[in-house]
Order: C-alpha cells, then sequence, then structure tokens
C-alpha cells in the first residue's frame, strides 16, 4: 500500500496535521463511516512507525475475521482520499479569515438569518481594513466582501441610498478594487509571458497587456503600490534599455516593500534580481553590484531564503556572479558569513566547492585541489563541474599527464550518465573537446589561433570565458 495515491498523499502531511486529520475523521459531521477511521488509524500507524503498510494487514485490521474484498477496500481508500481533499480545504479555510467572512455573509442571505447581519458586516468591515495589504488576492476578497454587504441591503434601502452622494461613492469605490485586482493581476501575467517567451524564445501578442499599461498611465491607479509596482515589473522587461522603470520599482519597494504579503515580496525581488541579470547578461556591468547589493538585502529580509534556509543553487549562482566579475573579496565575504544558512545536509559540498572556485580565481592552484578532495562526488552537479574546473586547474599548471587522464575520465563519465539530458550533456563535451584542441595548438601561429577563437565563440560549451583566455595567454607568450 506504500505505493498507494492514499498512502503518499499522507505522507505529504505533517504530524500536527495528522493529528488535526485524525479528529476530523472522528467528527460525525464529516464522516459516519467507522471503517473509514480505522483505515485511517492503520495507516497512521504506519507512518508513525516507518514500516510498511500491507492490504491485507489493513483489510484485517478494519473487518477482523471477513474475507478481503479487493472492491470493498478499493472503495474505502477512495473515501478515505476524499476526505483528506475535503480536510485540505479546510485547512485552507483556516487561513483565509476574508474568504470565511465572504462565505458567512453569502450564508446570511441565502439562509435569511438577518439577526447575525448588522454584527457581521461589521465584523467583516473590521477585518477587511484590518488585514489589508497590496496584493490582488486581497482586493478580490475585498471587493467580494463590500459586494455581498450591499446584497444584503434591502431593494428599498438600495434606491433609498441611491438618491445622495454617499451611495454612489461606495458603489464607485467597490468598483475601484475590482480595477485594482484586474490591473495588478493583468501587469503579473503580462511579466509572466515575458518571461516564458524569454526562455523558450516565443514571442506573444502583448497588445492586451499594452492596453492594460495605457490605461494604468491615463489613471490615477499608478500611486496604488500595488498597481505601480507590478506596472514598473512589467515594463522594464518589455522595455529593458529603459532603466527609469527599475529605478522606480526599486524606490517603490523599498518604500512600500512591507505592505506586500511575503510571497508577492519574494515574487518583486525576484523581479528585480532577474532584470539585473539580464542586463548583466547584455554587457552592462554597471548592474553587477546593483545585482550584489540585492542579494544582501535579500538575505537581511529573509527574501533569498526558503524556511531560514539559502538554497545551495542560489549560494552557489552568487558565488560564481561575484567570481565572473572579479568581485573576490566580496565571494568570500559572503560565503564566510552566509555559509551557516545552507542546510547541513549540503552545506560541505556548498563550503568546499565555492572555495575552491574562489581560490581558483585568485590562481592559488593548491588551494583549490585540497577544497575539491572534500567535495561529495555522490552529487552529480558538484561531480561533473568539479571534474570541470579540475580541468582548469591541471591545464593552468600544466599538469599535461594528470590533464589527459582526467580528460579521459571526464568524457566517459558525461557519456554514461543518464541524468543528462543531450542539451545538457554537449556542453560539457564540446569543453574537453576544445581543451585537448588547446593542448595540441603547436606551433602556435595566428591563422590557428584566430580559427580556433572562431570554433570557442560559436560552439555550445561551459566556461567559454576561460577558454578564450587561454587562447589569448596563448598569444601572448608566443
Amino acid at each position: 500500500m506504500n505505493n498507494s495515491k492514499l498512502y503518499k498523499v499522507l505522507q505529504t502531511l505533517n504530524s500536527k496535521q495528522l493529528n488535526r486529520f485524525k479528529k476530523f475523521v472522528q467528527s460525525p459531521y464529516f464522516n459516519v463511516n467507522e471503517s473509514l477511521s480505522k483505515l485511517f488509524d492503520y495507516l497512521h500507524s504506519c507512518l508513525k512507525e516507518n514500516s510498511e503498510s500491507k492490504e491485507d494487514a489493513a483489510w484485517n485490521y478494519i473487518f477482523p475475521g471477513q474475507k478481503l474484498d479487493g472492491q470493498k477496500f478499493r472503495k474505502a481508500q477512495s473515501d478515505l482520499l476524499s476526505l483528506v481533499e475535503d480536510f485540505l480545504v479546510q485547512e485552507m479555510l483556516q487561513d483565509e479569515p476574508l474568504v470565511q467572512h465572504n462565505f458567512l455573509l453569502q450564508a446570511i442571505k441565502k439562509y435569511k438569518v438577518e439577526i447575525l447581519q448588522n454584527k457581521v458586516v461589521t465584523n467583516s468591515s473590521k477585518e477587511a481594513k484590518r488585514r489589508e495589504q497590496q496584493s490582488p488576492d486581497y482586493f478580490i476578497q475585498r471587493f467580494l466582501i463590500d459586494r455581498n454587504q450591499y446584497k444584503l441591503t434591502s431593494q428599498y434601502e438600495q434606491k433609498a441610498r441611491k438618491k445622495n452622494m454617499t451611495a454612489a461613492l461606495e458603489l464607485q469605490e467597490l468598483t475601484g478594487k475590482l480595477d485594482m485586482f484586474y490591473l495588478m493581476e493583468k501587469m503579473r501575467h503580462g511579466s509572466d509571458l515575458l518571461y516564458w517567451g524569454k526562455m523558450y524564445k516565443t514571442e506573444f501578442d502583448l497588445a492586451p497587456f499594452e492596453f492594460t499599461a495605457k490605461l494604468i498611465e491615463r489613471s490615477n491607479y499608478l500611486d496604488v503600490p500595488g498597481v505601480g509596482v507590478f506596472y514598473n515589473i512589467y515594463k522594464s522587461f518589455v522595455d529593458q534599455d529603459n532603466t527609469k522603470y527599475y529605478y522606480d520599482l526599486k524606490k517603490r519597494f523599498a518604500n512600500e516593500r512591507t505592505l506586500f504579503p511575503e510571497d508577492l515580496q519574494s515574487e518583486i525581488y525576484n523581479s528585480m534580481v532577474n532584470y539585473c541579470i539580464g542586463r548583466i547578461n547584455k554587457g552592462f556591468l554597471d548592474f553587477i553590484p546593483e545585482a550584489l547589493e540585492l542579494y544582501v538585502q535579500g538575505i537581511d529580509s529573509g527574501l533569498t531564503l526558503v524556511d531560514g534556509e539559502f538554497s545551495p543553487t542560489d549560494f552557489r549562482n552568487i558565488v560564481g556572479l561575484a567570481l565572473r566579475y572579479n568581485y573576490i573579496d566580496f565571494a568570500f565575504e559572503f560565503l564566510e558569513n552566509n555559509i551557516h544558512l545552507v542546510n547541513p545536509k549540503f552545506r560541505n559540498n556548498a563550503k568546499n566547492f565555492n572555495l575552491a572556485r574562489i581560490y581558483f580565481y585568485k590562481k592559488e592552484h593548491e588551494k583549490v585541489l585540497d577544497h575539491l578532495n572534500e567535495v561529495d562526488f555522490e552529487d552529480v552537479w558538484y561531480n561533473i563541474n568539479s571534474k570541470a574546473m579540475l580541468t582548469a586547474t591541471y591545464f593552468e599548471t600544466e599538469e599535461w599527464t594528470a590533464l589527459e587522464s582526467l580528460l579521459g575520465s571526464f568524457n566517459a563519465f558525461i557519456r554514461r550518465e543518464k541524468s543528462l539530458t543531450e542539451n545538457r550533456r554537449k556542453p560539457y563535451l564540446n569543453f574537453i573537446k576544445l581543451v585537448r584542441k588547446m593542448i595540441k595548438l603547436h606551433p602556435i601561429t595566428e591563422e590557428k589561433i584566430e580559427k580556433l577563437k572562431e570554433e570557442i565563440q560559436n560552439t555550445p560549451s561551459i566556461n567559454k570565458n576561460w577558454l578564450l583566455e587561454q587562447v589569448k595567454s596563448k598569444v601572448n607568450a608566443k
């Protein structure tokens, strides 16, 4: 049973959630089938003891003395899985007070519980104000609350209120919340399309998003923090050469960050980082310190972290960016100050691999070798990229015998490794091929150098800048 969908879903719940689900299953409001409660008890015990769950053992626990009925047992599993789904809905609802207020307002109207109307209307307004934030989810829920409150008033009251300006202003305000939801979501979706279009080299029709951007520009909504921020994100990606939108975004985010929920703070922050990386990749190196500053701010604010921890991938990307543009001191200080934020399970590899990179850039080759020896090669990524770094180290130190041996084993490893797709495999194999050509570049002639430089520039390969630097150094040494 460990491979069943039911068991795998239960495995995703933590111990507190499993205990709450037990109460849920035992509640006669949600479940009147005692066999489902027993099935969960059996599976819960297997989860706690980390033991294998077996179909016959589960059946005997639920229906002792009865012959196994496969159809009945599958029905019980399906019903318990449905209860898990209902439980997850309840769990989400507990974390969405504005949604609860909206359902309560609708229930009062549907079931004609007028005695609760004034109290619930007042409480829902207070709760909406208390939880005010700059997010599309907030504005759509606020719109629904206002609309449901309006629907609760009698037709007579609605007609009476329409005769004065107060009611008109209330309706305009209600519509405004819907506008803010729409404008924010439209700009977010436009930015997402631009991102995916760039990744997959596909062009999308941006006319609807440009129309919305023009609406924002001609309205007062640009002053609304959420609308203004997502407008600037969209414009910074659609018009990347106009840095005004990025700097406007940066200023607004610095002043208004706390108005946004945490998930949107991370989304906005990542958009700013991606813009900086895009500019750097286009050769605008003044955005390197900008990106590094953002990374530091992300650590201080927690936006770079997930559950208080640094992703090993993000960690090495930051070190790599700093080193690529010779910010060696920054890379070393960053590693020393933040390596403790990487999960202990990945910390040793993250520390030693990145220290090896730092010492490689400092041309302290002995230390490169020392730290690579401490890297656990069970992780395929570290294995492959450590071999690539070792290749460059042997080349720079002219350890030709060791280099030839490494290139042979490296080539065989890349070809055998099943986890690599062809697109990921090819740049490594090309790197090995180009290093071999550099080794054999004798006698050195201008024609050979130019031919190899052109091949490097036109060949998909890792460490392309390093390869070109080595060719250049051969020219200088000629």
